[in-house]
């Protein structure tokens, strides 16, 4: 091939980067939230067609822009097109040899276009160089990439393999190859063929590495499709899912027909309306209109009814989520019939305690000052709702609460004071708290409050709910000076199966561990 082969194959190299980097940006614009390291492969992208530009305008512009420059940015390129691809694996390294081989190519190249000019030398520094590149390439696909990553990336090594080749290849011509001339876009047939060779490697480099990014998308939502599907299916909660527009049940989980007594194929297709799940009909259409406003439901209190026709108590949540450009409605329904049931005979049996004053005296269940329930009344009721906790597979959390330097409070301002700020405490838990918790006063200036049903994140947010707005509270307990308490919370998740003096210690633990770690704080397990 002659020069203007050559000068024809650098023009036609420098469209495709130019389109190649184009396709980088969308690639990038498309997957930057969710993939780190494309930025880095449009940067390699749009360095090499610079380089091609600079290497075109040799003899316009000086020799070390058009040469050492110009080859600097092609090493730079396939470096930072490393630098990104371990981003997007998510495997940052040093890259402080890299660092060091530009700078030895520099000095290397300089000497071979300044010092001791010489197109084929330069060439082999350049081989070199680029087969040292891509064969950390190989090594980071081969062996740093995890084993359920490898399906993304046998693309991507072929065309690093293919790089390595070609470079080798490159390297092997120099010794045993007839050079002739000095000026590259002259250089001859093999040399143009090797250019020539890195355009088809760079059109397969660019379609892996879109190839890559979508499998790998691919992947993610597969992974949460699956994590959807078993969070679905394995809530003890009763979980539908139906279409907005008619009320048309897609999908129920195992809760909902362990709840309800329908079997699944019973429901799909059905509209709820005529199920009968609802007791009262209003409660749906005031549902469906806030739903309608973009508005979530959490955890009204509704009436609904089993197959057989039995009424069930339950806590109902919603939110609209779009299925195939198609709105639904996700819900969910938290059986609290039994609950519900017990909240009654416990409060029947309040009232019956009341009704004889000895025996309220004997047996009562609520702590004086605070008005919330004493201890003996919390080890019964944590028993109870752990045993449902238990039997029916749901969430509970153990708040244990205790006042910041209350002692010292106490022996400053007397027992008179104190019992104001314990009071009050009572009084700010009873208003963090929803109608299915309850709050106890343990002991002396600590208290216990039982979350049915509540993860440990959502306990931590009433957990901080109740520290912050006790916080606020300002006491007077001598003239012209006002003072703020504070209360360390220690949270502990039940366990399945565990025994309360367990969970009522684990939460104790963590309750001290605030106090070690400065007060006035939240602490629960990782």
């Amino acid at each position: 091939m002659n020069s203007l082969d050559m000068r024809t194959v650098i023009f036609l190299s420098i469209i495709t980067y130019i389109i190649c980097t184009l396709f980088a940006v969308q690639l990038w614009r498309q997957s930057r939230n969710r993939f780190a390291g494309m930025a880095f492969w449009i940067f390699t992208f749009a360095l090499q067609a610079a380089a091609l530009v600079l290497i075109v305008l040799r003899g316009v512009i000086p020799d070390w822009v058009s040469i050492v420059v110009a080859n600097t940015m092609i090493i730079g390129g396939a470096i930072a097109g490393y630098m990104g691809l371990e981003r997007f694996f998510e495997k940052k390294g040093p890259q402080v040899h890299n660092y060091l081989l530009v700078v030895l190519y520099i000095g290397a190249y300089t000497y071979a276009t300044f010092v001791h000019p010489d197109l084929h030398l330069r060439i082999l520094i350049l081989s070199v160089g680029m087969l040292i590149i891509f064969l950390q390439y190989l090594w980071f696909l081969w062996y740093r990439v995890e084993a359920a990553m490898r399906p993304l990336i046998f693309d991507v090594t072929l065309v690093c393999g293919g790089y390595c080749v070609l470079n080798i290849v490159r390297i092997a011509e120099y010794f045993i190859g007839a050079h002739a001339g000095g000026e590259y876009l002259q250089s001859g047939a093999f040399q143009t063929l090797v250019l020539v060779s890195y355009l088809i490697l760079l059109i397969l480099l660019t379609y892996s590495l879109v190839l890559m990014v979508n499998k790998r998308l691919l992947m993610e939502i597969g992974a949460q499709e699956e994590k959807f599907f078993k969070a679905f299916h394995s809530a003890p909660y009763a979980i539908t899912l139906t279409r907005l527009s008619d009320g048309t049940v897609t999908d129920v989980n195992e809760g909902f027909v362990a709840i309800t007594g329908y079997d699944r194929a019973e429901v799909l297709g059905r509209k709820t309306m005529d199920l009968g799940l609802w007791e009262d009909r209003e409660d749906r259409a005031a549902v469906i209109q806030t739903l309608s406003k973009a508005e979530k439901v959490k955890g009204l209190e509704r009436c609904f009814r089993k197959k057989n026709g039995e009424a069930v108590t339950g806590l109902f949540s919603a939110e609209i989520i779009v299925i195939n450009g198609e709105q639904h409605v996700l819900s969910s329904i938290a059986d609290i019939t039994e609950r519900k049931r017990a909240e009654s005979q416990r409060e029947a049996a309040i009232e019956a305690l009341k009704s004889s004053e000895s025996r309220y005296r004997e047996l009562s269940i609520v702590d004086g000052l605070t008005q919330l329930y004493n201890s003996r009344h919390f080890y019964v009721q944590l028993k109870m709702e752990t045993d449902r906790a238990n039997r029916y597979k749901q969430p509970l959390t153990l708040l244990m609460l205790d006042l910041d330097n209350f002692k010292v409070f106490n022996d400053t301002y007397g027992h008179v004071e104190g019992d104001q700020v314990l009071s009050r405490l009572g009084l700010v838990v009873k208003r963090c708290l929803r109608e299915t918790d309850s709050a106890y006063r343990y002991g002396g200036e600590e208290f216990t409050i039982v979350l049915p049903m509540t993860t440990k994140e959502a306990g931590a947010v009433t957990a901080e709910r109740i520290r912050t707005e006790f916080k606020k509270e300002s006491f007077v307990p001598a003239p012209d000076e006002e003072v703020h308490m504070t209360v360390s919370i220690g949270l502990a998740q039940h366990k399945p199966q565990e025994e309360i003096k367990s969970l009522i210690k684990r939460a104790d633990q963590f309750m001290y561990r605030c106090k070690e770690n400065g007060k006035d704080r939240v602490c629960c397990e990782p």
